[in-house]
């Protein structure tokens, strides 16, 4: 049972991996409303060649703009 957790996220990488889905985050000033989000993903969809799967987080400290980090997938 402790080993469950591990199980479930090598196998949801090995499916993201089957699938071509890369999760990516998005930490920005300001709320990312969803054409923002859709736009974005849209563009990083192309730019990886694979589908993208957006977390967005708010971060007040950032003075504007935005982080885009891409998950590790190996």
């Amino acid at each position: 049972i402790k080993a469950l957790p591990e199980i479930y996220e090598l196998f949801r990488q090995y499916a993201s991996k089957a699938n071509r889905l890369i999760e990516v985050e998005v930490i920005s000033a300001a709320r990312i409303h969803d054409e923002q989000k859709q736009q974005l993903q849209a563009a990083l969809t192309k730019r990886l060649n694979c589908q993208v799967e957006i977390q967005t987080v708010e971060d007040a400290a950032l003075i504007g703009g935005a982080l885009i980090k891409v998950k590790d997938q190996d």
